[in-house]
């Protein structure tokens, strides 16, 4: 009796998992052909981890035989990330060049959201009247060359501080 009870059990558990994972895959996989973005080729990715698996501890190396593979222009999942990788200078020119101002915005972290600095920063504002006010006051007011002369020492100073306090996090 106790031996039928674990074997149900057991049958239930598998039942159960085999359910949920095909419910996962099937609901998050393009039902049409028209719903698949146009994207360069690459390697096949895993259903949660993408092609992360791929890059191993050399993530430089293994991109360069990737290209060798997928060609210059190959696509990449990192999780559930899609990323485009341009191996060769020619295809990243082209890119660069053609969809400068498609990629002038990034994707800005919730983090930034929460205190309104995505509405104030050269970093994080998209491509447009402020961002250019911004880049200019930057450019002829801070990152002169007379101004970064003056803050030498303290930016000296404050490396100084920062390779103490690493060196002392490593000693402990």
């Amino acid at each position: 009796m106790q031996m039928a009870s674990h074997l149900f059990t057991w049958l239930a558990l598998g039942c159960t998992t085999t359910y949920f994972l095909l419910f996962f895959l099937l609901r998050h996989r393009p039902h049409r052909k028209s719903q698949l973005p146009n994207l360069p080729p690459g390697p096949a990715p895993l259903p949660i981890i993408g092609s992360l698996h791929k890059l191993g501890d050399r993530p430089h190396i293994s991109l360069a035989e990737l290209s060798k593979r997928h060609g210059p222009l190959m696509s990449l999942r990192l999780g559930h990330v899609t990323t485009i990788v341009a191996s060769s200078l020619a295809v990243a020119r082209e890119i660069l060049q053609k969809n400068d101002q498609h990629l002038a915005s990034r994707f800005v972290p919730d983090a930034v959201h929460v205190f309104d600095y995505d509405k104030k920063s050269m970093v994080w504002s998209p491509l447009n009247h402020f961002w250019h006010n911004i880049k200019r006051i930057s450019a002829t007011q801070l990152f002169t060359n007379q101004r970064l002369d003056a803050n030498q020492g303290l930016r000296r100073a404050k490396v100084q501080e920062l390779l103490d306090h690493v060196g002392s996090c490593c000693s402990e």
